[in-house]
C-alpha cells in the first residue's frame, strides 16, 4: 500500500490544488494500486496506523521540516521497515537541504527523496518530560528566541519578516553565563553566550549553514557556540552564516561528539527543528 501523509495546516496543505498535484505525482511515480491519503492533523492515534504498516508498504510525507519531524517521531516507534519518502512542500525544508549534501541519494523522479538511511540513526534530546528525535538541530539562546518570536507572530496571523523578528530578538536577548557543555566526557565552560546549536546536519533556519562540518550520516553531532562578541560582531556572524564562513570568526567555536550534556540554561525553552519545547536547565543529547 502507498500511504501519503500531508499537513492541512501547513502553507502548502491549505492549498488543495497543490496537494492534489503532489499526490498525483507520487501516485504516478510509485505506481501502487492501493492508496491511502491521510491528513496528519486528523490522526488521533498513530498506533492504529503503525499497526497497519507492513515492510512492503511505501510512505510519502508531503511537508516541510515541522511535518517531517512530527511524522518521523511517530514512525520511529514502528517495528516494520516501510520505505519512507519526502516530498518538499514546507517553508523551511532544511532536512532535504541537508540530504542533498550527500553523494549517494536515492530518489524517485526529481521530488521524492528516500529517507530511510538518514533517519536510521537520528539523535535524541532529553530534558525533563521532553524526549524526542530531531532531524536538523537543537538550539538555545538567540536562535531559540527568534524561533519562539516567529512562531508567536504566526499564531497571531501577523505578517512579519525574518529581519524584523531578528532585530526584535536581539533587543530582548541577554547573553547567558556559566554555560557548561560536556562533549564525550570533556567539559567546557562559556560566558557571554549568544547561541548554542547542536546540529545533525549543516543547515537550519531556512538555509543557514550554521554547522558546515555536520553530516547526517556521521556518528557525531556538531556543536556550535557563539560567545564573547560585541553586538556589531554578532551581526557580522549572522551575515556570514548562510555561507558557513562565520566559523572563521574568533569565538565561534565548533565541537564534535556523540554525547552532549548542557547545564545551567536559564531559559525554560529550546528550539528543536524550529519548534519550541519546554526544557529545564539541563539538556542531554545523544546520537
Amino acid at each position: 500500500m502507498l500511504y501519503i501523509l500531508y499537513n492541512s495546516l501547513s502553507k502548502s496543505g491549505k492549498n488543495q490544488s497543490k496537494i492534489y498535484k503532489k499526490v498525483s505525482f507520487a501516485v504516478k511515480k510509485i505506481n501502487d494500486p492501493i492508496l491511502n491519503v491521510i491528513d496528519v492533523v486528523k490522526i488521533k492515534n498513530y498506533k492504529e496506523l503503525l499497526d497497519e504498516l507492513k515492510d512492503e508498504d511505501k510512505i510519502v510525507i508531503i511537508g516541510g521540516d515541522g511535518t517531517l519531524t512530527h511524522v518521523i517521531n511517530a514512525l520511529k516507534q514502528c517495528k516494520k521497515q516501510p520505505q519512507i519518502y519526502a516530498y518538499k512542500a514546507g517553508t523551511g525544508n532544511d532536512f532535504l537541504r541537508n540530504i542533498k549534501q550527500q553523494k549517494n541519494i536515492e530518489k524517485i523522479g526529481n521530488h521524492l527523496y528516500k529517507l530511510n538511511s538518514f533517519i536510521k540513526n537520528l539523535p535524541t534530546i532529553k530534558s525533563n518530560n521532553l524526549e524526542r528525535y530531531f532531524l536538523n538541530g537543537v538550539g538555545f539562546g538567540i536562535d531559540a528566541l527568534i524561533a519562539k518570536t516567529t512562531n508567536e507572530e504566526k499564531n497571531k496571523n501577523l505578517k512579519t519578516s525574518f529581519f524584523k523578528v531578528t532585530i526584535k530578538a536581539f533587543k530582548e536577548y541577554k547573553p547567558l553565563n556559566n554555560i557548561i557543555i560536556t562533549v564525550d566526557g570533556k567539559e567546557y565552560k562559556y560566558n557571554n553566550v549568544y547561541l548554542v546549536s547542536i546540529m545533525n546536519g549543516p543547515f537550519y533556519g531556512k538555509g543557514m549553514k550554521i554547522a558546515p562540518k555536520a553530516d547526517l550520516l556521521s556518528d557525531k553531532l556538531s556543536v556550535i557556540i557563539i560567545h564573547s562578541l560585541k553586538i556589531r560582531r554578532i551581526l557580522s556572524v549572522f551575515a556570514l552564516v548562510y555561507t558557513g564562513l562565520h566559523t572563521k570568526i574568533k569565538n565561534v567555536e565548533q565541537l564534535f561528539g556523540k554525547e552532549i550534556y548542557i547545564k545551567n540554561i536559564p531559559n525554560n525553552f529550546s528550539q528543536v527543528d524550529g519548534e519550541i519545547f519546554e526544557t529545564t536547565e539541563t539538556i542531554e543529547i545523544k546520537k
